[in-house]
């Protein structure tokens, strides 16, 4: 019975031991997991990181394309004033002209009409 008893208590102590090693191992995959899981959550938070800076990039970008828009309309409006305003001086100079001629001739005939002034000898 002795003999007996001492096989149990050897069996138990065998489990015991493969127990205390299995839980080693367990605990040192547990460790690597868990540093892996650090790692990850640090290279998640790097990923967010640059994910806000890209869309922040973008959303200067994006002004900057609205400004240049506003720019070039404000610079299509000038231009349309200026031909507007050149239109009209035109139209203004044509008409000046075309009454001041007149006058200094004394008729309404076009100066290439008139008659070629005599020379004196």
């Amino acid at each position: 019975m002795v003999a007996g008893l001492r096989d149990v208590v050897g069996q138990v102590t065998n489990t015991a031991n493969e127990v205390a090693t299995a839980s080693e191992q367990l605990a040192s995959v547990a460790e690597q997991a868990g540093t892996a899981t650090q790692s990850i959550a640090e290279q998640a938070e790097g990923l967010t990181k640059s994910a806000e800076e890209q869309e922040s990039t973008v959303s200067g970008s994006a002004d900057s394309v609205k400004q240049l828009g506003s720019a070039i309309e404000q610079i299509a409006s000038g231009t349309q004033k200026q031909s507007e305003g050149v239109d009209a001086t035109s139209r203004a100079i044509a008409e000046v002209t075309s009454q001041s001629l007149p006058m200094k001739y004394g008729s309404s005939q076009s100066v290439l009409h008139r008659p070629p002034a005599k020379l004196q000898p």
